[in-house]
């Protein structure tokens, strides 16, 4: 556990213990997954404040919570103001609505209750009064938040008669409502075939006898207005399955070490060029002054480390600075004209929206030279740089992700109507040292039948995320959505070659 932050630690509990495969297989794995990433995002933010946070420590914290009968705000799902929206008493507070149903208004399912009820300053301040007449205080207050809801009509219902045809009481609330308003009664019997069809529906998914692995239903909702950047093109071309876990599931994961030094760093840089643009010297900044920005950019990320990885990126952090700055020196000095952090949107090419961020535009009149930061070692990045091979045994036939992603930003800036930029020249520049010691800046040339590859790779990849096309995996063998798929979600039912590039046969 000392290896991992907390959330680190409670992603790999989820992926590994089962609970993520439970949540995605359940009957409710919408909810499931809400309640899932309502809580890691709670522990995120726990950690936030305390870096240090332990097991123990937020163990703690929940007990009291329990204690207190605090509940944790649930993350919502987007929802169409023009649909039905399927909202908790709770959830509804501050919202408003032509139209209110308000279902099961059964006393099973309101003053039966025994949980999920507001904490109230009743029984901190008045210990006199009866604790159920105080509870069923703060339930007629909750009945009436959701009626007052409507602004047009509000329907109360509730069933007078169980499945199994025991009978069921309407809540008190419903009955002090008939006493003090107009309120019409009406009575409405289930006919017995639409009951008949309308369970069989329910259980319809059960006796399917398939493996259900893309919920379409959330996947629609999800690409609905998708925007195509460099990022997601790599993503989905590297493994669709991946792209649908992590993009449209959007499994909660933690942020690691590696992300945050490389966003302390990218901010650094941002800094660095806009004290010299901006500043009242119109001078880089020190060395020093710029270690000092990394200094606070880390520590923004702080809760992405551990104690141990915090010390030790901030200690390398610090070298690296300074060493970076020296080698880049008079480079800098004679590119100085540059755009940070540079946005691109509302652009459209081939009939697909397009967005993206480029770290630096180094400029020379109006020509532009696109230039993209990255962290880790340049060993490891040089064979993301090819472009498509022609060669069968060797490289890509679509090419590398390092080489997609700079072509991606010439297209990007040559379908900016905004600017009379000129496409110069691009490369990507390694912030960290060779294993000789020497910092490099990889030179890629893109060329317009690069862009024309490109565009076609982005037009139908498009097409295949908006016809909810995720089922096939990259069949890598470290792949870790292919081999949770295989191991957690299709179990033991057989599943044909649309998944991957191999059938999963019951063993």
């Amino acid at each position: 556990a000392h290896n991992y932050t907390l959330p680190q630690l409670l992603e790999k509990i989820a992926n590994n213990s089962g609970i993520l495969s439970w949540a995605m297989n359940s009957e409710e794995s919408n909810w499931n997954m809400q309640v899932l990433h309502s809580f890691f995002d709670f522990v995120k933010e726990e950690n936030a404040k305390n870096p240090k946070l332990s097991i123990q420590n937020l163990i703690q914290t929940i007990n009291l919570m329990e204690l207190s009968n605090i509940s944790l705000p649930m993350s919502k799902i987007e929802f169409n103001e023009k649909g039905i929206n399927l909202v908790t008493a709770h959830s509804s507070k501050g919202l408003e609505f032509q139209y209110v149903f308000i279902i099961q208004c059964q006393s099973t399912y309101w003053e039966s209750k025994q949980s999920g009820t507001p904490f109230s300053v009743h029984e901190v301040y008045n210990e006199a009064k009866d604790p159920k007449e105080v509870k069923v205080e703060e339930l007629r207050r909750l009945f009436y938040v959701a009626m007052t809801r409507a602004k047009k009509q509000l329907v109360l219902s509730f069933v007078e008669q169980k499945l199994n045809g025991k009978p069921e009481k309407p809540s008190q609330f419903i009955e002090e409502v008939l006493v003090n308003n107009k309120a019409e009664k009406t009575t409405v019997l289930v006919d017995a075939e639409k009951l008949k069809r309308f369970v069989n529906v329910l259980f319809e998914e059960e006796n399917m006898g398939e493996a259900v692995l893309i919920n379409k239903e959330l996947a629609a909702q999800k690409v609905k207005n998708f925007k195509m950047s460099a990022s997601a093109l790599n993503a989905y071309m590297r493994c669709a399955l991946s792209f649908y876990f992590e993009r449209i599931v959007g499994v909660p994961m933690a942020k690691n070490e590696y992300m945050a030094f490389g966003t302390a760093m990218h901010s650094t840089l941002q800094w660095y060029f806009e004290q010299r643009r901006d500043g009242e010297h119109n001078s880089f900044p020190t060395n020093e002054e710029t270690t000092d920005k990394f200094i606070y950019y880390l520590y923004t990320n702080r809760d992405s480390h551990t104690e141990e990885a915090f010390k030790r990126r901030l200690e390398y952090g610090k070298k690296l600075v300074g060493e970076y700055l020296d080698a880049r020196k008079d480079y800098f000095e004679e590119h100085y004209i540059v755009s940070t952090e540079r946005p691109f949107r509302n652009l459209e090419v081939d009939g697909v929206p397009l967005i993206g961020f480029m770290d630096k535009i180094e400029f020379d009149g109006n020509k532009a030279t696109l230039v993209d930061y990255k962290t880790g070692k340049p060993e490891n990045a040089k064979k993301k740089l090819s472009p498509p091979s022609k060669k069968s045994n060797t490289g890509s036939p679509n090419g590398e992700d390092y080489w997609r992603q700079m072509v991606f930003y010439r297209i990007l800036l040559e379908n900016d109507r905004t600017k009379e930029w000129v496409y110069e020249s691009s490369y990507f520049d390694f912030i960290e040292p060779d294993e000789n010691g020497e910092y490099l800046m990889e030179k890629v040339t893109v060329l317009e039948e690069d862009m024309f590859v490109v565009r076609s790779q982005i037009r139908d990849t498009y097409d295949k995320i908006n016809a909810l096309e995720f089922e096939n995996g990259c069949n890598e063998p470290d792949c870790f959505w292919c081999n949770f798929t295989r191991d957690h979600l299709l179990g033991k039912k057989v599943v044909s070659d649309t998944l991957m590039s191999q059938e999963f046969v019951e063993e």
